[in-house]
């Protein structure tokens, strides 16, 4: 079996078998699970206080009036909607950083990077084989995510437009370009500070005439919570252009860290 595919196997299983990550993957779903329950509640609360106003007006709504309702419990439903997608992503960024910026730490804490290397496996191969395994893990938390947010728009009948059906998918692009960022940035500084600097290492954080704007990757063109607060749409070729775009700056981070990891002396 190729070396590479035997690193992000055994990456994947190691992943898997870290108490705190599994920990953080289940708190941070069950943390949604409670939140769409809130959600239904909340939702249920308004529709009873609407029949109740409706009640105590004796007698029907006019049709503006119910217009009026109508359009008050969609501006809810996308409130909910967004914000459930918030913190899904939020929680997919908390996992790309934790299992990137400790992907190739952890192995240099232990010692078993050496141990690794020894056998016929290049440098280059372990690296692409962690980040394999880091990538597929994040994939099947996204798809996690996805499955939640599906059941979460069919308990509360709420409508899913085009930003929200490719969200799960945004989401995922987002995380792969963090975890990319921080994979390289773990290879120079400490996993703890590495995951704040590549938190924020964002153009959205700085304004036109400051370089970093046009060098630094931008996390914002991937949060949908705007586009579903407004239910405004995006075409499938917007979708299409933020999916290379993603793939294209995670390459390219990628390729900076093979650099940086075959330089770095291994002690």
């Amino acid at each position: 079996m190729n070396p590479t595919l035997l690193v992000a196997v055994d990456s994947i299983r190691a992943l898997l078998h870290r108490r705190l990550l599994v920990a953080l993957m289940l708190a941070l779903l069950g943390l949604t699970a409670v939140f769409s329950v809130t959600v239904t509640k909340v939702k249920k609360s308004i529709l009873e206080a609407s029949e109740l106003a409706a009640g105590i007006s004796d007698g029907e709504l006019t049709e503006a009036e119910q217009e009026q309702a109508r359009q008050g419990i969609d501006q809810a439903g996308s409130f909910f909607l967004a914000g459930f997608y918030w913190f899904s992503a939020f929680g997919g960024t908390v996992v790309a950083l934790f299992i990137c910026c400790t992907a190739v730490a952890s192995d240099l804490r232990r010692g078993t990077i050496h141990m690794i290397l020894a056998k016929p496996v290049t440098r280059s191969q372990f690296l692409i084989g962690k980040y394999c395994g880091a990538i597929a893990v994040l994939f099947g938390y996204s798809l996690l995510a996805g499955i939640a947010l599906v059941i979460f728009t069919q308990v509360n009948d709420l409508e899913l437009n085009l930003a929200a059906q490719y969200a799960p998918w945004l989401m995922f692009c987002q995380s792969l370009m963090v975890g990319s960022v921080a994979m390289l940035l773990s290879l120079l500084l400490h996993p703890l500070l590495a995951a704040v600097v590549a938190f924020f290492a964002s153009a959205g954080f700085f304004s036109s005439p400051n370089p970093l704007f046009f060098v630094l990757p931008s996390y914002d063109q991937f949060n949908v919570f705007g586009l579903i607060m407004n239910g405004r749409l995006i075409a499938l070729e917007d979708i299409l252009t933020l999916t290379i775009y993603a793939f294209d700056v995670a390459a390219i981070f990628l390729l900076l860290a093979l650099w940086r990891f075959r330089s770095r002396d291994l002690i």
